[in-house]
């Protein structure tokens, strides 16, 4: 339960905006945590994920490799958007731009031998979900994508922490839908998202190592 009774408080109006403030910080700060919280929540399920997000970035927030069984090991670009309305094509657009040029200059010319664009995988993480329109653009794209929608549990910054009978460790997020587009499952017929018992998992269907494992996200 938490108790913010030790805030100091003038005037509701005051109150609101100091604690909103305090809670979720400045636009730079909320982009920052919420890519900390999608990479946390990611690295449970076998991704190993390095920010890169900051100052001459180039739009990408995360790069590393998804582990998705013994014998696949899927290389990672990815972009967060801690948005209150749903992720729009301007975004989609605007991150396959940001992902080619990533790719060109960094990924391709040194630590993937074939150079090739689908070899890696670009992700979108939506703390708001997608509209239509970017669902569709996505589909129509030649490399392969994911849209992740994620819950946003933030824990508060340090300010309000310090105030606060729950600890900052105990939020976390949640992966709250994952899409393929037509090219991620082009290029991997053997992998799907489902949901399972409640959660989402990646459905590998049979293969060389073993038949319809799951991984949760």
């Amino acid at each position: 339960m938490l108790s913010l009774r030790r805030l100091p408080v003038k005037s509701s109006t005051w109150s609101a905006r100091i604690v909103s403030r305090c809670w979720f910080g400045g636009y730079v700060e909320r982009g920052d945590r919420f890519e900390k919280l999608t990479i946390d929540t990611l690295q449970r399920s076998n991704f190993d994920l390095t920010q890169t997000g900051g100052a001459g970035d180039g739009g990408i927030d995360f790069v590393g490799d998804w582990k998705v069984s013994q014998g696949l090991n899927l290389a990672i670009i990815g972009q967060c958007k801690h948005m209150s309305a749903p992720v729009g094509v301007d975004v989609i657009r605007d991150f396959e731009g940001a992902r080619n040029a990533f790719v060109s200059s960094t990924i391709a010319a040194s630590e993937h031998s074939t150079g090739r664009s689908t070899d890696v995988v670009g992700i979108i993480v939506s703390a708001s979900s997608f509209t239509k329109q970017a669902r569709r653009l996505s589909s129509s794209l030649d490399n392969p994508q994911l849209l992740v929608t994620l819950s946003t549990p933030l824990a508060p910054s340090p300010e309000v922490s310090a105030l606060l009978e729950t600890p900052e460790s105990s939020s976390e997020g949640q992966v709250l839908s994952v899409i393929p587009n037509r090219s991620f499952l082009r290029c991997f017929p053997h992998l799907n998202f489902a949901r399972v018992a409640g959660r989402w998992a990646l459905v590998r269907s049979r293969d060389e190592e073993q038949e319809g494992s799951l991984v949760y996200m």
